[in-house]
């Protein structure tokens, strides 16, 4: 019994069948499309190849045919059919039969089983509620933030929860050995399709070589040779790019204006005037460098079905968000500290002075006087009464501010300050601590 073997060898010479006898510890294993060791060649060198068809009779001398060695490993057998259809494929699009072989054989990959671990809680609510209370008085805050998060959902994939809430595997072990929770592993198989179509969406991608210079030709190569020698620098400009770019008359072409100012001896400023004038006379059409920061996500988005957050992250935003629209109020109802004040003190800034331009700047208050006017007057007034009680007159005198705009702050923080006091046309501090932000 004799097979015709298609050797895997890519070359024209030997896209043929040759012939080798079947070893009789071979008979009736061997299959149509099967994978096959033999000997090739002078050196009888071991070469893999295709059984393509069987026949009983000889092409050649029986004592110069060589048998096949052995099956090869992972051999997988295919259809006659795709045998006839690999050489259907030869003989329509050309190539050689090994090639076509190749495209209609199966692929055949062995895969290995991986360990998938998930942690179930073995508590009741009432129970884990009690417990979480004891972590929390402990400060033990991975076993709490474990805790809260198996409460919210009692079964949850380990490395999700390793990785979502950054912890270790003895703050596990520990819960586990305190029968809190139980971890549990399987053997699981990946799922081919779903795992290609996973990677597809996994695509990172960057917008850096979008953001270079693109360059195009729209006139043609005899316009362009009218317009040359116009110009001994545009001239210089467009000779090097021709010489060091090609494809510009079909396509845009991304260029480097650093290059071609090394080339040409031009500084990179004088390039980039000399390509926007091009392409004002529509010689060329220049889309100059863009220096755009990108945000380039390195983790994948988690799926639905594992996102999970703990109580405490809820408890914590709802925090954040009260405060916030706290602030808001205080800002919208405020009406004696200025609205640029409060927004700096916001974020965490101290020691600025009224702007002067906003709606309670401008407003007037009960001394007729505007709160940035009478602010301003009133701490210039508290601090030369720090080194003690001083005469109204001199005050009017010394301070860079109207007389009669002084004597109205002064005779106001008389009246209604407590920290201020006017005796004899003696004015003095009644507390000599720091009015805070709020209190001005």
């Amino acid at each position: 019994m004799y097979a015709d073997i298609i050797v895997d060898i890519t070359h024209e010479k030997l896209d043929k069948v040759f012939q080798y006898r079947i070893p009789s510890h071979l008979e009736g294993m061997l299959k149509v499309g099967m994978e096959v060791v033999v000997p090739f060649g002078r050196g009888n060198k071991e070469t893999k190849g295709y059984v393509t068809d069987f026949s009983e009779r000889a092409e050649y001398a029986p004592e110069k045919i060589k048998e096949v060695l052995r099956i090869a490993e992972e051999s997988v057998a295919i259809e006659s059919r795709l045998v006839a259809l690999a050489a259907w494929m030869k003989e329509t699009y050309g190539g050689t039969m090994i090639q076509a072989l190749k495209t209609v054989l199966p692929i055949k990959k062995k895969e290995r089983a991986r360990e998938k671990e998930t942690v179930r809680l073995l508590l009741t609510k009432k129970e884990g509620e009690e417990k979480l209370v004891v972590y929390l008085h402990k400060n033990q805050k991975a076993r709490a933030r474990l805790l809260a998060a198996l409460l919210d959902q009692p079964v949850q994939d380990y490395d999700f929860l390793m990785h979502k809430l950054n912890l270790t595997r003895s703050v596990v072990k520990a819960l586990e050995e305190q029968k809190v929770l139980a971890l549990e592993s399987e053997q699981v198989y990946r799922n081919p399709v779903i795992y290609k179509e996973k990677e597809q969406k996994d695509i990172i991608y960057t917008e850096e070589q979008e953001n270079a210079s693109r360059l195009v030709f729209t006139a043609t190569r005899d316009e362009l040779y009218k317009y040359l020698h116009q110009d001994k620098k545009t001239d210089e400009v467009i000779q090097t790019i021709l010489r060091s770019y090609t494809g510009l008359f079909s396509d845009y072409v991304y260029i480097n204006e650093g290059l071609i100012s090394t080339r040409t001896g031009l500084s990179q400023q004088e390039i980039y005037e000399v390509l926007v004038g091009l392409s004002k006379y529509r010689i060329v059409n220049y889309i100059p460098h863009k220096k755009t920061p990108l945000i380039i996500y390195t983790r994948t988005r988690e799926e639905i079905k594992y996102l999970s957050i703990p109580r405490s992250a809820y408890e914590e935003r709802k925090e954040r968000f009260e405060s916030r629209i706290n602030r808001v109020m205080e800002y919208i109802n405020e009406n004696r500290i200025c609205r640029s004040r409060m927004l700096i003190s916001y974020f965490g800034e101290k020691g600025t002075s009224d702007c002067g331009c906003c709606d309670v700047c401008l407003a007037k208050n009960d001394s007729g006087l505007n709160n940035h006017t009478f602010n301003t007057i009133r701490d210039a007034l508290q601090k030369a009464l720090t080194d003690g009680p001083q005469e109204a007159k001199k005050l009017t005198e010394t301070l860079p501010f109207p007389a009669d705009k002084i004597i109205t702050v002064i005779r106001y923080l008389a009246d209604h300050d407590e920290h201020f006091s006017l005796e004899d046309g003696i004015i003095s501090l009644t507390k000599m601590n720091t009015m805070s932000d709020n209190e001005q």
